[in-house]
């Protein structure tokens, strides 16, 4: 199978593109400003760079992984996100239709409200945030202008930086190296995921998915919940994660309470990722420096 992976330098297309080729697929990545070795450089709001990359490389999947994906700057920055974020998907679902091939599109548990969690595909979407909207938004492009495609929404993710972007437990293993506190919300809850089972739960769905699947971690934790998990697998001091409430701090774009996802029916078929306290103990474990950088 030869797939194409779009955002190849980000965090979570670097993670698909290696698991892609450790798998045995023939895999090329595309990025706008971060090189990769063997990459291919285009603008993806640009359909005549969009229409050439496809014919260039050939691609029988298309896993798109390229966005505009910090909610905080979608909100300063609206139509940038929006270019990005549903603009672009639109070009590359059209086209994809046109040249036979599948396209895989990463979306997001944010096109939820957070009221309940446990959103399973068929839940009706409610996004609060401009992110979530545009998402929203583009989900609907990719199932209307490109049929047997498949909308995988993923949830918070972390892992291993990329050449051009890092997850949030960076920060996070960065400031306790400096022996300084983490306050980390109890009530914002999230299926959360390492990047290395996204990237394959991608794949999977690139060969068994057409529709919508959600592709979330086996169990919803709050992030304090993950920061103790956290410092236990690196061995940091436990008293440096402190618990704090959403309600105490002001962002420049709403966050939901409970975006945790329900991925019955893809677990049902095989997609079984790992705890995150086995999954950060991995990590910990193979390279912690690579983690930390």
């Amino acid at each position: 199978m030869k797939v194409l992976v779009t955002g190849a330098s980000g965090f979570l297309g670097w993670e698909v593109l290696q698991q892609a080729k450790r798998a045995g697929w023939l895999a090329e990545g595309q990025y706008r400003h971060t090189p990769i070795a063997g990459g291919h450089k285009a603008d993806l709001i640009d359909e005549r760079q969009v229409s050439g990359l496809l014919q260039h490389t050939a691609p029988q999947v298309v896993v798109h992984c390229a966005a505009m994906s910090k909610p905080e700057e979608c909100a300063r920055q609206v139509q940038d996100s929006w270019k990005a974020n549903v603009e672009a998907t639109a070009i590359l679902a059209s086209l994809c239709a046109d040249n036979g091939i599948k396209l895989v599109f990463t979306s997001t548990d944010l096109v939820f409200d957070g009221k309940r969690g446990h959103y399973a595909e068929e839940d009706g979407l409610n996004p609060i945030m401009h992110y979530g909207e545009h998402k929203a938004e583009a989900e609907g492009r990719v199932l209307s202008l490109c049929p047997g495609s498949a909308v995988c929404r993923m949830p918070l993710m972390y892992g291993q930086p990329s050449p051009g972007g890092q997850s949030f437990i960076q920060g996070f293993i960065a400031r306790l190296q400096q022996g300084k506190t983490l306050s980390l919300f109890y009530d914002e809850w999230r299926s959360v995921l390492q990047a290395a089972d996204a990237a394959m739960g991608l794949l999977w769905a690139a060969a068994h998915v057409q529709g919508i699947v959600h592709l979330g971690g086996p169990e919803p934790l709050s992030r304090y919940a993950f920061g103790q998990l956290l410092v236990d697998a690196f061995g940091f001091d436990p008293a440096l994660i402190q618990s704090c409430s959403q309600e105490s701090m002001v962002f420049s774009a709403p966050r939901p309470s409970n975006c945790s996802l329900n991925s019955m029916f893809a677990n049902s078929l095989g997609f079984k990722p790992a705890k995150a306290d086995i999954a950060l103990r991995q990590l910990a474990q193979g390279n912690p420096m690579a983690v930390a950088s």
